[in-house]
């Protein structure tokens, strides 16, 4: 993963470093992109599961769920995020724009 500023993109990566998730969380991020494979565990992905662990662990203001596999609909994952958090959490899609600074 990177982190630029108040940004931070995670794919295809299996868990994130707990001094790491320390350091996203004071910081406060506005847009986290982070994996999100499938529902049941993965060996080299985030799964459901983890990723939103590590989603409330981060707590950034938005936070797109990217790389999803067949076993997760959109439309079923936009319903689990909001049941989840207080905050935007949805599935992003090639081509879609986020933008830093800006209210979305």
């Amino acid at each position: 993963g990177f982190r630029y500023k108040k940004f931070a993109y995670f794919v295809d990566c299996s868990d994130i470093p707990e001094n790491l998730l320390n350091e996203l969380n004071k910081e406060r991020l506005e847009i986290l992109i982070i994996d999100c494979i499938q529902r049941k565990p993965h060996n080299t992905h985030l799964n459901l599961e983890k990723s939103f662990a590590l989603i409330e662990k981060i707590s950034p203001k938005i936070c797109g769920l990217i790389h999803m596999n067949h076993d997760l609909e959109h439309k079923w994952l936009e319903m689990e995020c909001k049941k989840h958090f207080s905050f935007p959490v949805f599935p992003v899609f090639d081509g879609q724009k986020l933008q830093f600074g800006v209210a979305l």
